[in-house]
């Protein structure tokens, strides 16, 4: 399985939401309904290790960030750091090894993107569909800038540029950062 050669080889991996719970399910933690939240902005802290991360220290400590979720992480898997938390979901990050991280939160998405998803999944339980226009308010007004850093800080970590052999700068190969790669 490709899962497999990821972690075996410790492989750059970033996991948005439904990664949390396949790195979880796939490593022996729990996934469960006990910490579902509905959809839209919430508040995320990082943990001590967090902030120690190579790429969440690149956020702030605390930030908004937007989810929405009917599972979700409550044990994590054997070997695993968490680096993110809230209130109503105490895992939102956590990282395998160096190089393999899942978010509970969607780094990816904007508050278009957001919206375009929710009117999408307005019947499928992600809230109550006569909460939308809550929903929409809550996501008009919240901020959220933190999370697309944590992709930038990715990008970053795995494709970091050297000078090459023409004296321009060139993306380092996969294969030279993790001999092997998938």
């Amino acid at each position: 399985m490709l899962l497999d050669r990821v972690l075996a080889q410790d492989f750059p991996f970033l996991g948005a939401c439904y990664g949390v719970g396949l790195l979880t399910a796939h490593l022996h933690g729990v996934v469960d309904d006990a910490w579902g939240e509905e959809a839209g902005p919430t508040q995320i802290t990082l943990t001590d290790e967090g902030r120690e991360d190579p790429l969440f220290g690149a956020l702030a400590p605390s930030f908004v960030g937007f989810v929405g979720h009917k599972e979700a992480c409550s044990q994590v898997p054997p070997g695993a750091v968490v680096l993110a938390s809230g209130q109503a979901c105490p895992v939102q990050a956590f990282r395998v090894g160096r190089n393999v991280y899942a978010t509970q939160f969607h780094p990816e998405l904007t508050r278009e993107s957001i919206v375009t998803r929710l009117r999408i999944y307005r019947d499928n339980g992600y809230f109550h569909p006569d909460r939308l226009a809550d929903v929409m308010t809550a996501i008009g007004a919240s901020t959220v800038t933190e999370p697309a850093k944590l992709l930038t800080a990715f990008v970053a970590r795995f494709t970091a540029p050297r000078l090459g052999t023409t004296g321009r700068s060139e993306s380092v190969p996969a294969q030279e950062k993790n001999p092997g790669g998938v």
